[in-house]
């Protein structure tokens, strides 16, 4: 669904935006296919380490907490 959280993650690389029936038909098919999950997959991973890691947004947590801590 076109949500801002989902709008957000798809900015990101993260998944496939469905807004019409078609999007989710074509999206739900796509993923039918075991050779496009493992690359849709691998690509994920990827991105998570490369992006979203805690090792790569430990700054990030340790502001957060200083800030808590205060």
């Amino acid at each position: 669904s076109d949500l801002p959280e989902y709008r957000n993650l798809h900015e990101h690389c993260i998944g496939d935006l469905a807004v019409t029936p078609d999007d989710w038909e074509t999206a739900a098919t796509r993923l039918l296919d075991f050779n496009t999950r493992k690359q849709v997959a691998v690509r994920q991973r990827m991105n998570v380490l490369q992006n979203w890691s805690i090792d790569v947004r430990a700054e990030e947590w340790r502001d957060v907490f200083t800030v808590q801590g205060n």
